[in-house]
């Protein structure tokens, strides 16, 4: 962002030079002058070459000023206006774009982190399961009713689970940092700072694209104001062909005071006119050159107008995909855990074998996992429309606020 606002800085000072050249070009002179002679006859007069050298001291003071005001009679001033705004306006543009792509990083950052505590969470669930599991095997076997194989394979399960336990530990860890760098507090304390792992907002769905679309997106808008530059460079090269007109007023004053004091005031007005005669091949060259270069701008912002309206259809696309997704593995999430602990019952009177449990256990592990990963991809797709539609739409959280969660 730092950067982002020197450019708008930067933008506006060449905007600023672009429009002196057409103000009052010049200033004023002052020269001052101080001179001392000593004879050495010590009769206060000599002769030097057949001049007369008198003793004393001589001070001069000369003042001169000129400068050169150029009429802009045919717009040239203007469309250095014009193009100067442009510019600024393209900076100020680029500028929200980049605030926009920080936003939506620190947010994507955010869900990163939220969904490693989620799986880490998971994990340790799962691995309290498995421990439950083998006090289940480990008492059937006492009653002589389990096989030794199923107590070992439950103790292999919580050796293997506890392994992934250590390894999403890091990874949560590592995405929290990561989001502590892109907020700017990496030098504080990364257990002071908590990441839930779960979201409550409800993601409401736009139902078609806004009206006002291509005045939301950043990109677009700077797009635009380089078109508007390369438009008035182009008026510019095309003024270029026609003559110049400046005024150069002027006025000087002289003051001596040897050896007797006297002073001078003279003032000048004039003016000139400059013709491109001889210049006029090179200059429909560089008209010809501005033009390619506006054309370009207007390609350009073309696509990008095309990009904006791509992305935000795909965007909102995928945010209704992937909402229709996330419920539907929530549903089966829950059947599935219904039926993993109603199997679990049924173990526990010994209704049901080891392996069959087991069966019951992987539907429902893997149904948890692919529910907590559509729950988060649900949240980075919100981010990528927040993205799309250029920031001025945010999902609505059950809390009633609204914003990136």
């Amino acid at each position: 962002m730092r950067q982002a606002a020197l450019q708008i800085d930067a933008a506006r000072a060449q905007r600023l030079q672009s429009l002196a050249v057409y103000g009052p070009v010049g200033g004023l002179d002052i020269n001052a002058d101080t001179k001392r002679t000593v004879l050495s006859n010590n009769r206060g007069v000599a002769v030097e070459s057949g001049a007369i050298v008198q003793e004393g001291t001589e001070r001069s003071i000369a003042a001169r000023m000129a400068f050169r005001w150029e009429l802009d009679l045919f717009g040239r001033a203007a469309a250095a206006q014009t193009a100067g705004d442009a510019a600024v306006d393209a900076a100020t543009a680029q500028s929200v774009a980049t605030r926009l792509a920080i936003t939506t990083s620190i947010a994507d950052a955010l869900y990163q982190a939220r969904a490693a505590k989620a799986r880490l969470s998971d994990a340790e669930a799962i691995l309290a399961v498995y421990q439950g599991l083998l006090t289940d095997a480990e008492a059937r076997l006492e009653a002589g009713l389990g096989l030794r194989a199923d107590v070992d394979r439950a103790r292999a399960m919580i050796s293997s689970q506890r392994a992934a336990v250590t390894h999403l530990s890091f990874e949560a860890e590592n995405t929290k940092r990561r989001l502590l760098l892109l907020i700017r507090q990496h030098d504080e304390d990364a257990n002071a700072f908590e990441i839930k792992g779960d979201t409550d907002c409800h993601f409401s769905v736009p139902d078609a694209l806004p009206p006002d679309l291509l005045s939301r997106r950043p990109d677009v808008r700077a797009a635009e104001h380089r078109m508007r530059i390369q438009a008035a460079r182009l008026r510019s090269a095309d003024l270029e062909l026609l003559p110049r007109i400046a005024l150069q007023p002027g006025g000087s004053f002289l003051f001596l005071d040897a050896p007797r004091r006297s002073s001078s005031f003279a003032m000048a007005l004039g003016g000139s006119l400059t013709l491109p005669l001889f210049d006029r091949p090179r200059l429909i060259g560089a008209v010809r050159e501005q033009g390619a270069f506006a054309e370009s701008a207007v390609i350009d912002y073309e696509r990008a107008v095309d990009n904006a309206l791509s992305e935000a259809d795909r965007a909102l696309l995928k945010l209704r995909a992937e909402l229709s997704r996330a419920e539907d593995l929530r549903v089966s999430e829950q059947l599935s855990s219904d039926r993993f602990y109603a199997a679990r019952r049924l173990y526990a009177i010994r209704v049901l074998d080891f392996q069959t449990l087991l069966h019951s256990e992987q539907a429902w592990r893997e149904a948890r996992i692919a529910s907590t990963d559509g729950k988060f991809e649900l949240a980075r797709s919100a981010v990528d429309l927040v993205r799309a539609l250029g920031g001025d739409w945010f999902p609505v959280c059950r809390s009633g606020m609204t914003g990136i969660p």
